[in-house]
Parts: structure tokens; sequence; C-alpha cells
């Protein structure tokens, strides 16, 4: 092989035309018969000994004997676990690993069993601000020294992008059946397959990631061109379904896997026929929270997987194995519909079919990659299932119009699972007890929420109060541009959403002449900011659903630490959100205000009242206010669960941290604020109780009229009747 891969490689291309399909798609068939199809892939966790706990989990391997081994550290010693036939766990020290020594701090990033049959390990040498230098040591026996394997290219340094020098930085690597090395170098996005002998490169490869090695054979997936990839001699592409490109992959002498949060599925080899074995969707597998580390198989009568991975705080092993006791589909099936995916929910849906193996939860997500409709199309087609008396069991309402499905009656009544924990407080009074009607019915409720604030000096926050006081300040101080330049969609959107209750009237209308003024003083401030149609920076495009009036200002905190922006907005999700404008508050010495003491409610969730499974919809929904849910985060928002949101505010300790904010002059390291900073902020984020609820179409809509009447394409009053005019024939539908 290694003649072959120092010339240039011919390609040819196999196309295998791949069908993805589910194994227990036969069930409805064999219902029809009477029977009742059986057996699907189940999910047991395999629980690490407490000893080690606080180990480091380097990665998993499978072993020669078929057999599942994990190595981990303590930073003195490593060990190795290996699960025997019985299913415990045998430790065993590694003095290879440990007699490991760089110049710098020393990091083992990875072992691997290579195809040669020998251990390696992928080391970490780790210089602060400095070049950093990779090495592979390989292990002959446990006891004796290990081997360096000579690999120049590792320090030798490359322009990676324009005026920036860098030494390679390997991301993983493999160990070919003849000894040879192949590793994946980020920067220059190739596999390179390396001489164990000489060091010399042999070859390169597009860089398809992730890549293993089967034999002397490389295989790797690339996403963007939906394909497998197989290297040998000769370069073959496999067209498959994009559905289940990415994620890990492992090849064996009888199929070739995937696993991704669509589940583990397998191709035969010489097949066409690509299957899902194991559903992600009925297990941990599609957890969002979930990373995956490692992927094994083990090919026995019934193929059994082994995945190693972790949630961000604890790492564990999920073994699949099949169990033909149980249906091949669950017997009960509920629905969960949003615009956009949300990670609660998807940590929710698969909680809940952990804690209930009989009940599958189908997630529709109406706004995908994928899907052409318009806003306006999906809203009218979803409330014409929900008038007709379909429709999903459990919506999140998220960017929808919820007055109108309210007003429509298709939600139903929910008080009855919020009364209790408003009752014994399990919930943030104030933020949830605003969803209430006035009979105490309750049609929507919040799982999350989110808290915008200006922040810039006293002065300006008062401007900033309403638009006709920030129009005079502008005007007693046209050198000062009061936020960070925005386009006019981001201003239109921003602004509106703002002042929505300034704008609609009590009896549901748009007032004109509140219109004009606004449009009048929304210019001034556009002026001021020099907004432009069109800036290369981020949108206040709501973000999986939800409105992010902070999105279009990432560049604010280096424009008022150098004093060209007066104030800024802040929108906390969780503490993180507060990092660098505390040290912009800290070092100018500004302060900081809630916006008309609104908060931005998330995730938020109704139950349609033609559900014929409501009380499974009312559990699945109680679910999600639990600590389990609540306490994971997914930058949707703070937890409406009061104990965790205190335990958020008093687990959030950043001391001895520090980051840096990219300034004109240079990178300026900054710390992380204090427990004192963040507690204080936080304290005023759960007093917060007026929500400012986003309507996704009816937001767009005012800001593309808004749009045009800042462009100076029409007149004010043009616009304010346009809008008008809009907003009437948004309520009439």
């Amino acid at each position: 092989m290694e003649k072959k891969m120092k010339i240039k490689l011919l390609p040819f291309i196999l196309v295998v035309l791949v069908t993805l399909v589910n194994i227990p798609a036969c069930s409805k068939v064999d219902e029809m018969n009477g029977s009742k199809s059986m057996g699907r892939y189940v999910e047991e966790e395999i629980k690490i000994p407490e000893k080690y706990y606080r180990y480091y989990t380097i990665n998993m391997v499978k072993n020669l004997n078929d057999t599942i081994e994990v190595f981990m550290t303590d930073n003195k010693k490593y060990i190795k676990l290996t699960l025997n036939e019985d299913g415990q766990w045998e430790a065993k020290e590694q003095p290879w690993l440990a007699k490991i020594k760089t110049e710098n701090l020393t990091y083992v990033m990875q072992v691997i069993l290579g195809e040669d049959g020998f251990y390696y390990a992928l080391i970490y040498d780790y210089i602060d601000g400095k070049d950093n230098t990779f090495y592979i040591y390989q292990c002959n026996t446990e006891d004796a020294d290990p081997v360096q394997i000579n690999v120049p290219y590792f320090v030798t340094p490359y322009e990676a992008r324009p005026n920036f020098i860098t030494t390679p930085i390997i991301s993983s690597f493999g160990v070919s059946k003849d000894g040879n090395i192949i590793v994946n170098d980020a920067f220059k996005n190739k596999l390179l397959y390396i001489s164990k002998d000489t060091g010399e490169i042999l070859a390169e490869f597009d860089n398809d990631e992730p890549f293993v090695i089967k034999g002397n054979e490389i295989w790797a997936t690339n996403p963007d061109d939906k394909a497998v990839t197989h290297y040998s001699s000769a370069e073959k592409k496999m067209e498959i379904d994009s559905n289940v490109i990415g994620g890990k992959i492992v090849v064996t002498d009888n199929a070739f896997y995937i696993l991704n949060d669509k589940g583990i599925h397998r191709l035969e080899k010489d097949g066409t026929l690509l299957q899902t074995v194991v559903d992600g969707a009925l297990t941990s597998i599609s957890n969002p929270r979930n990373t995956f580390t490692s992927f094994y198989v083990s090919e026995k009568e019934k193929e059994e997987y082994y995945v190693l991975g972790n949630d961000g705080q604890n790492q564990w092993i999920y073994h699949y194995y099949f169990d033909e006791t149980i249906p091949s589909v669950p017997e009960n099936q509920i629905t969960v519909y949003s615009l956009y995916e949300n990670g609660t929910i998807r940590q929710g849906i698969n909680v809940f079919q952990k804690n209930n193996r009989d009940v599958k939860v189908n997630y529709i997500v109406a706004m995908e990659e994928e899907n052409s409709a318009t806003i306006s199309d999906i809203i009218r087609a979803l409330n014409t299932e929900l008038i007709t008396g379909e429709g999903a069991d459990i919506l999140v309402l998220d960017g929808l119009p919820i007055n109108q499905l309210k007003e429509k009656g298709v939600l139903e009544d929910i008080s009855d699972i919020i009364n209790p924990m408003i009752e014994y407080r399990t919930l943030i009074s104030n933020i949830v007890e605003d969803f209430y009607e006035n009979d105490r019915s309750m049609y929507v409720v919040p799982v999350r929420f989110q808290a915008p604030f200006f922040y810039g000096s006293a002065e300006v926050l008062d401007a900033l109060s309403s638009m006709d006081e920030l129009v005079q300040y502008i005007n007693k101080n046209p050198d000062k541009r009061v936020i960070s330049p925005l386009t006019y969609e981001q201003l239109a959107t921003t602004f509106f959403q703002l002042n929505y209750d300034n704008l609609v009237n009590k009896d549901g209308g748009m007032d004109k002449d509140a219109l004009i003024s606004f449009l009048e003083n929304l210019e001034v401030v556009s002026n001021n900011i020099g907004a432009t149609d069109e800036l290369y920076r981020a949108s206040t495009e709501i973000y999986k659903g939800m409105i992010r009036l902070d999105n279009a200002f990432e560049f604010q905190e280096p424009e008022i630490l150098e004093e060209t922006t007066e104030a800024g907005i802040l929108q906390l999700r969780s503490g993180v959100n507060y990092i660098r404008p505390a040290y912009v508050i800290r070092e100018k010495e500004l302060t900081y205000q809630s916006i008309n003491n609104q908060f931005v409610p998330s995730v938020l969730i109704g139950l349609n009242k033609a559900s014929k499974n409501k009380e499974l919809s009312k559990d699945f929904m109680k679910l999600l206010f639990t600590k389990e849910i609540q306490d994971s985060i997914f930058d949707d928002g703070f937890p409406v669960n009061e104990n965790v949101f205190m335990k958020w505010m008093v687990e959030y300790n950043f001391a001895g941290r520090q980051t840096y904010i990219q300034l004109t002059s240079g990178i300026k390291i900054i710390d992380y604020p204090s427990s004192k900073e963040v507690i204080e902020i936080l304290s005023k984020v759960k007093r917060l109780d007026t929500p400012i609820i986003y309507n996704k179409l009816l937001s767009e809509g005012i800001a593309e009229n808004i749009v045009r009447y800042l462009e100076g394409s029409a007149t004010a009053e043009q616009v304010a009747q346009e809008m008008q005019n809009f907003f009437n024939t948004y309520l009439s539908e």
C-alpha cells in the first residue's frame, strides 16, 4: 500500500443508491394482520465505578478480544478499565502513559488500538501563548517505555491563513495495518498519510472527518458532499442520505456504521440499503446535551453498540442491545410541534421516553432548513389543523400568534398542572402568573425566560426609557452615537418589539398618530447610529423561535470601551452572557437597568384542545419544569423553576477566570465577573414581571414596512397607514 499511496490516486466513483429505512417500519402491516411486531434496540447505562468518578475519561477502545476498554486519568496516574463478560470492570494501571513527559503541560488527548495491534497515544504539549506541539507514542508493552513516532511535520510551521503562522493542530489520528500514521490537520483541512518509519507524508486527502482505519484503508464521511469516502488504491464515494452523515463511524468486516443524533445506522458490506437500527428519537442519542466521544460495535448474533460521551458535566457509556420482548414501535404516541428545533424540548423528549418505554414522542419542527414554506403558509396550515380538531398534542408557541390561537378556542386550559407548582412555589410566580387569564385559566406558559437590559451611563439610560426622550438626548448630543450601528431591518425589529405596547391601543388596534411619531423618532435614531440597508453584523432574526434583541450588538462592548458608542442592549439567557458586559460596566463605571421591567418568555407551551392524549401530554409538560430539565443550559433562557434559578445564581463562580475583548488596538484580557456582580444582576432578573410576546409573522410584516420608511421610499403617513392595514388584516385572519 505504501507504494500506491506515493503516486497520485486514480479516482473512480461508485454510486450506491441508498434508502434510509427504519427496521421496525413493518409493525403497522403486522398489526393489520392481527399480530404485533416485537423487538427493538433498547438502551442501558453502564456505570463507571464510583472510585473513578473524578477521573477524566480519555476515550474508549475495543480491544482484540472484542471487549470494551476505557482509558482514564486523575492527572497523576493512568488506568485502563476493562468490561469483562460478567459486566464488571477490571482496573489496571498504564505506566507507559505515565512515563510520557513533555517540556510543558502534557495532555493525553486520545488512546487508540492501531490496526497493527499496538496501542498508541496522541499527546498535546501545551505552551501558553506559543505554538503548541503534538506527539504520537507507541506502546509495545504496558510496563515498557513508550516509543515516540518521528513526525517532523508536527513541528513544522506554516501559514494557516494570511499573516497567521502556526504549527499543525491534530484533532484525531489512526494507524493502519502496515503501521503508517493517518492524522487530521484541522488548519489545513486535510487527512495526511504519514510513514511511521521516516515521518514522510506519503499522501494527502480532502478533509473528510470523522474517519476510521480498517486494515490499510481509510473510511470517512463528508457532510458537504453527502457521501462516504473510501480511500485505498482508489477513491470510492457512496452517496447516501444527508440525515445519516456526520457523527462517529465504525467499519467492520461485515458492515459500515454511522452514529449521529438521528440514531445508529448500518450499511451491510456490498449492500445498497442503509438501515436505522437504533432510533435516536427513542434513546439518549438524540439528547442535545450529549456529545459523543467514542463509538464501537460488537458483532454478536445480534449486534450490540457502545457509545461513550458526556453531557458537559458527567461522562457515561450507553449500551444498546436488542430486546425481543418489547414492541418494535411504542404502543402510545404523542406529538410536539414547534417552529424551530429547541434543545429543552429535545431533552424533555429524551428523558420522557427513557422513563416511559411504551411511549414515543414525535417532534415536528415546522421551519427546518429544507422546508421552503413561508411563515404565512406554515401558520395557515397549523390553523387549519387545529380548527378541524387535528394537529400536534403539545404546541411550542414561540413566534406563533398566541392571542389568535386562544381566541379561536383551540388551546386547552392547563391551569390544573400549573396551579400546584405556583402554590408550592416551585415556579417563579411573577414570571408565570402574567399568563393567567382573568378567570384564572391558563392556556400557555413559559418553560424558560430571558432578561433584556440597557446598560450605559445614567444619563443615556434615562433617555432610552422612551423614544421621545431618546430623540431629545440625540438632539442635545449630536456627536454621541447612542447604540451600535444596525441595519434598517435590525433597527425596525428591535424598536418595534420594545415599543409594542405604546403602538397598539387598548382596543387592539394600531394608533396611527403614535405610529407616525414612532417612525419619525426612529429615523432620528437611524441617522444617529448610521443604520444602512446592509451591514456585516449579526441579525436580530429570532434565534430558534425566540426574539434576540441583542443579536445585532456583537461589537457593542469594544465600542463602549473605546467610547464610540454610548449604550448597549444586554439580553441575559444565563450568567455566561454577562461576562463581557460586566467588565465594561465595571471598567467605565456604568450602570444597567431593565427595559420597562420586561422579560422574554421562551419555550412557551400549550396543549391542543383536540388532543386525544391529554393526560400523557400533561405528564410530558410537567416534566419540563422538573430540575432534570430546568438545570440544563441550551442558551434559550433561565429556568422558571425557582429552586433551580437560585442554584444558578449562587453557583456562578468565575473567580480567577479570564477571557478577552477584541479592540481596534488589539486584544484586551479581562476578568470574569465576581459572584457578587452576578448575584446583583440575577436578583433583578428574578423580579421582572412584564412579558414581551414575539409573533414572527406580525413582526416581520411590520418591520418590512418600517424599513421602507427608513430607506426613504415612503412617507411616515403612508407607512403608518400600511402598518395599520397590515395589522388589521392580520387580526382578521
